[in-house]
């Protein structure tokens, strides 16, 4: 047994030797006071990832994110009664299409589920889709990332019962609310 253990250590660091492995993600918040009123917004999103070759790389975002605020259409801002938080995964595959020098532009090729909701109601979300992005790599082991909108698909339900699901289309490659950045450490 102890045999097999070591075995099974000495492959396990000969693997991370060579691997490619990088971690990151984002994190953001917002504050909006309106009248005597504020609102806020919190999100963390951990990335972790494996290049399979220098186009091709596997990972996994998770995210948490808490809010009471909601915004409609016309950007107006109002506070919830009650804090809405999400939690979600976000497998994925990264192709680099085009390098110059120490920029990268890539997309992710995602599949996404999300629990979103507070004590009175709950929202199951699963989607699919594609979402741009650029990595500057600020030396070997930490890059810069930018990502902006995404092309996709998208179905939520309701967990309560006779909830009809909401098929969304989306296309968002011009908001500057659809860009977000992160920093990743690359080992």
């Amino acid at each position: 047994m102890k045999k097999i253990m070591m075995t099974l250590a000495a492959i396990a660091v000969a693997a991370t030797m060579n691997a490619q492995v990088y971690v990151g993600g984002t994190v953001g918040f917002k504050s909006v006071s309106h009248d005597g009123e504020s609102a806020s917004a919190f999100t963390i999103a951990p990335e972790l990832g494996y290049n399979l070759d220098e186009n091709l790389a596997v990972g996994i975002a998770l995210g948490y994110s808490s809010t009471d605020m909601t915004i409609d259409a016309a950007g107006n801002v109002a506070k919830l009664a009650k804090s809405v938080n999400t939690f979600s995964i976000n497998p994925y595959v990264r192709y680099t299409f085009v390098k110059f020098d120490k920029v990268n532009f890539f997309a992710d090729g995602f599949v996404s589920y999300a629990s979103r909701g507070n004590s009175d109601r709950k929202v199951n979300t699963f989607g699919l889709g594609v979402q741009p992005g650029v990595a500057v790599n600020l030396n070997d082991n930490v890059s810069f990332v930018a990502k902006l909108g995404q092309i996709g698909y998208s179905s939520s339900k309701g967990d309560e019962d006779g909830a009809k699901a909401i098929n969304t289309i989306d296309f968002s490659l011009s908001s500057l609310a659809a860009l977000n950045f992160g920093l990743y450490f690359n080992f």
